[in-house]
């Protein structure tokens, strides 16, 4: 990190902007370049999730990518319906070339009938969001998207409960235990006991979905440009090296 800082100093770089929690870290010990959180993904809406403890929905939103651990999800919900009989599963999937793996491992699963997917366009993916119970992302490696995940943000934002992965790019938003759950990448049974926990515990639930619009307050769009523009100026006041 200190020969990067001091590239950066050499190529006479004022500040750094990033939303990657793993960059900060590495580059927030030199003070000669300021490292500032770029926070963004989360829309600010007035719609929210609502508990439903007979029969409720899971989801998950994005790209259809198996490194998005759709398939543990998948092999997670017949474990999940085990002990919360009425859950449901709703897969919104943007198709990819694995779209016919993943729907044959669907129609394979032991609950197929309480699995749905969607492939076309959703025309509002928050109140999809608002509408379900626990949203799910068990992505498989740090940086499977850019931090911060965008579907995690946006789910908070709707005070949806989240179970994810101890990954970067979800660790940037998500923080286990406050904001939601996070679990060990590719581990169904670890998956469905974090979510089986969230749709059995109402007290839990009430406070993730009270978390989450909270957490993401600071990761509007707005904000982002907000902290952007104040970057340039500092920067713009500055000597020339």
């Amino acid at each position: 990190s200190h020969r990067v800082c001091a590239t950066l100093r050499r190529l006479g770089v004022k500040a750094v902007l990033t939303p990657d929690p793993r960059v900060r870290q590495r580059l927030g010990n030199d003070s000669r370049v300021p490292v500032v959180a770029l926070k963004s993904g989360a829309p600010t809406t007035s719609q929210r999730a609502q508990w439903n403890g007979s029969t409720p929905t899971i989801l998950f939103a994005g790209r259809a990518e198996t490194v998005r651990g759709i398939d543990t999800l998948v092999r997670a919900f017949p474990l999940v319906r085990r002990r919360v009989p009425g859950a449901r599963l709703r897969l919104l999937l943007i198709p990819r070339p694995e779209m016919a793996t993943i729907l044959e491992s669907v129609a394979n699963s032991e609950h197929s009938e309480h699995l749905e997917v969607v492939t076309e366009p959703v025309p509002d993916l928050l109140s999809e969001m608002a509408s379900a119970q626990v949203g799910v992302w068990p992505f498989k490696f740090d940086y499977t998207t850019s931090p911060p995940a965008m579907a995690v943000a946006e789910a908070l934002s709707v005070g949806l409960p989240v179970v994810s992965t101890d990954v970067v790019c979800v660790k940037a938003v998500l923080q286990g235990g406050v904001n939601g759950v996070t679990t060990a990448v590719g581990d169904p049974g670890e998956l469905a006991d974090a979510i089986v926990d969230v749709l059995t515990d109402r007290n839990l639930w009430n406070t993730y979905a009270a978390a989450g619009p909270a957490s993401v307050a600071d990761f509007s769009w707005q904000k982002a440009a907000q902290a952007t523009a104040q970057v340039y100026a500092e920067v713009a006041t500055q000597s020339p090296v």
